[in-house]
């Protein structure tokens, strides 16, 4: 018997879609706001989204290497959310000057000018 830290254990009768589809994509926005908020980079917080699966399968190496594609697939799709929301806020927070300066929002190219 080893040590068991999945969040499994803490919500015995919890659905196996809601840590995949609501819980885990709200850590990982908490995540992309908490480095926003923090002015923390935002490699910093996709390497924790990465990881995020690791709570609902990480319960032995077992269970860690059937389940490795699952880990890879969803951390990539939550570090993808991160990142998102990361720029997205920035984006969202940037004065008017330089909003208006930016190659986001450059007009678009017209043939003769």
């Amino acid at each position: 018997m080893g040590v068991e830290v999945m969040l499994y254990l803490i919500f015995e009768k919890l659905s196996p879609f809601v840590p995949i589809f609501i819980i885990c994509p709200l850590l990982s926005i908490m995540v992309a706001l908490l480095c926003h908020w923090f002015r923390i980079k935002v490699m910093f917080g996709v390497c924790i989204a990465l990881l995020l699966t690791l709570l609902f399968i990480a319960n032995k190496i077992s269970t860690l290497k059937a389940n490795l594609d699952a880990w890879v697939l969803y951390g990539v799709i939550y570090a993808l959310i991160t990142y998102g929301v990361f720029k997205a806020v920035k984006l969202k927070t940037l004065p008017k000057k330089e909003l208006q300066n930016s190659e986001h929002f450059a007009a678009p190219f017209r043939p003769g000018q």
